[in-house]
């Protein structure tokens, strides 16, 4: 007689299921951007309280401009790595799968949150850049806009000159118009001091 013995083994089949749990990337992806912005706003804290207005005082542009680019480049890091990390242990957990492939799934995870995080942070600082460089466009069309319909101050003294009694007739010799020499003339006697 010969007895069978089944020893349990491990399963070795694929899980039906994504490889990517997309809510934990994306909670990993929100606390790398909530993590950036509180330590910039700690940055920008620490920045104005090591400025100075007073020439003589406080860091020199140099040092503050190294300073702030190792600080940017710190944040960057920090709050990459707690946000792939964050991904990283809040994935389901997979079973009858090799520790090197969890070890790789884990390290994705990360990197897809880090990803995701600086598209996000990019599409957060797009809109309003965009608004900014809408409005400053439109700004220097209206600008030049005004100006050029707008007169200046020896514009009404020109005109008073000039003013004839009678309308001169539209086919006059004279083709030459005195008013912007008239206008330099004036505004030049009036900044030295004349009357």
């Amino acid at each position: 007689m010969d007895a069978v013995v089944i020893q349990p083994g491990v399963d070795t089949a694929e899980p039906s299921v994504s490889g990517v749990s997309w809510a934990a990337v994306t909670a990993g992806a929100v606390v790398s951007c909530a993590l950036t912005l509180v330590l910039l706003a700690f940055g920008v804290g620490l920045g104005l309280s090591v400025v100075s207005p007073w020439s003589g005082s406080g860091v020199s542009a140099t040092t503050f401009k190294i300073g702030t680019g190792l600080y940017l480049i710190v944040i960057a890091m920090l709050a990459s790595s707690i946000g792939g990390y964050i991904a990283g242990r809040l994935r389901t957990r997979w079973t009858g799968v090799h520790t090197d492939e969890v070890y790789f799934r884990d390290t994705a995870h990360g990197f897809i949150a880090w990803a995701f995080a600086s598209v996000l942070g990019a599409i957060l600082l797009a809109s309003p850049a965009s608004s900014l460089i809408g409005g400053a466009a439109s700004g220097v069309s209206q600008a030049a806009t005004s100006a050029a319909s707008q007169s200046g101050p020896m514009d009404g003294y020109v005109d008073t000159l000039l003013r004839a009694d009678t309308p001169a007739p539209a086919s006059t010799g004279n083709t030459q118009d005195p008013r912007g020499e008239m206008t330099r003339m004036f505004t030049s006697g009036f900044r030295n001091g004349g009357e």
